[in-house]
């Protein structure tokens, strides 16, 4: 049985991936092998360990209740999706216009950016607004997204105008602006080394630029369509591109070839997320549906139907664990046009907790690296949830 996360080749009666750990389809027929002698790779792994059965959603039987594979035991075991009801903890308000991009330096550290031109850094710990970067212009250029660089020194912001700031986050000045884009910058991501940039906009293109010199490297993908979303895999290998047709491309960043594509939604995909792992993508889109993907292949793992607007933004939990918190990276947080917050397990594909009612389009989630802190937007206000 093929594995469609890592396209590995497991047993028939395998219910999990000996490669990466991920849920195996029970519905999709083992290849048949001819011969006498057994598939090599049914006797190159330890014995599996087992534990109570579980539920099968969607064709998929859940790891944490049935056998699971030595290699990916210790990562998966006691972390299920989180009983715990998310709490309200706090209501932040200082931008003039609606927050439209969210992202966390550290736990106590937030970075909001809003259509009133302007980023905002956050100190967590006192809910106080600190440093704030506006690019110098005549009339503010809204906010669309934002980006932090993996060492937390460099901020990159995307503009409405199809133009990118560079910031020093520590309040000096811009330290470049990067121009190129034709129209809205829709994402923006550092890759992981921090030394490039790559942006996605509605005119069309993804580009990838220096973080150094800000200058355009090359143009990773050209079309007709809107660009509306992208996501780049935790280890750096793939490179997922959504359009406002509904597709969803997936380019090979070592090939820079498309790997898969699918037509993901209706009318338009909107957001989209790799999991922590690199090995599942989720996206949401104007049908107002989830669906999370194998990253190595496309195949369709789960559809999460609940929200009744466009789903406009996702994020995965981290997997992290301190004295006082632990995440398994399972959980995914949607926000919708329909102005709520749902958290679905990305394992089985059911709600685990929909939170209140933001009055608005919720327009960023966005979780804390350890976990324990859910960021979402109402109009001008950021909302926190402790989880």
């Amino acid at each position: 049985m093929l594995c469609p996360f890592c396209n590995s080749q497991n047993t028939v009666t395998a219910k999990v991936c000996y490669t990466c750990g991920s849920p195996l389809p029970q519905s999709v027929p083992a290849p048949a092998h001819t011969g006498a002698q057994a598939h090599p790779q049914a006797t190159a792994h330890p014995p599996l360990r087992t534990a109570n059965s579980g539920p099968t959603v969607n064709g998929f039987t859940s790891p944490i209740a049935h056998p699971v594979s030595p290699l990916s035991h210790a990562m998966r075991e006691g972390t299920g999706v989180r009983a715990k009801v998310p709490t309200l903890k706090s209501k932040l308000c200082c931008h003039e216009k609606p927050v439209t991009a969210l992202t966390f330096a550290t736990d106590s550290i937030l970075f909001s950016g809003s259509a009133d031109g302007t980023v905002r850094r956050w100190n967590l710990e006192t809910n106080q607004p600190g440093a704030t970067f506006k690019p110098k212009a005549k009339t503010a250029v809204p906010v669309t997204t934002i980006a932090l660089s993996p060492d937390g020194h460099t901020l990159v912001s995307g503009h409405e105008d199809g133009q990118l700031h560079l910031w020093n986050v520590h309040g000096g000045p811009a330290s470049c602006k990067l121009a190129g884009h034709l129209s809205k910058v829709s994402a923006l991501m550092f890759m992981t080394e921090g030394q490039r940039i790559i942006s996605g906009s509605s005119d069309g293109t993804v580009v990838q630029w220096s973080a150094d010199t800000g200058k355009r490297i090359k143009t990773l993908a050209s079309g007709s369509e809107g660009i509306t979303a992208l996501a780049l895999a935790p280890d750096n290998t793939l490179l997922a591109i959504a359009t406002d047709n509904g597709v969803i491309q997936v380019l090979n960043l070592r090939t820079e070839a498309v790997d898969w594509e699918q037509n993901a939604h209706e009318f338009w995909a909107a957001s989209l997320a790799f999991s922590p792992n690199s090995n599942a993508l989720v996206s949401g889109g104007y049908d107002q549906m989830v669906r999370v993907w194998a990253a190595q292949t496309g195949f369709k793992v789960q559809a999460m139907r609940g929200h009744s607007g466009c789903i406009g933004t996702v994020a995965y939990e981290p997997i992290a664990s301190n004295l006082q918190h632990k995440s398994s990276g399972r959980l995914i947080a949607s926000g919708s046009y329909d102005g709520s917050v749902r958290l679905w397990d990305s394992w089985t594909g059911e709600l685990a907790h929909t939170l209140a009612d933001h009055g608005t389009t919720v327009a960023s989630v966005a979780f804390a690296p350890v976990g324990n802190t859910l960021a979402t937007t109402a109009r001008e206000e950021i909302w926190l949830w402790g989880l």
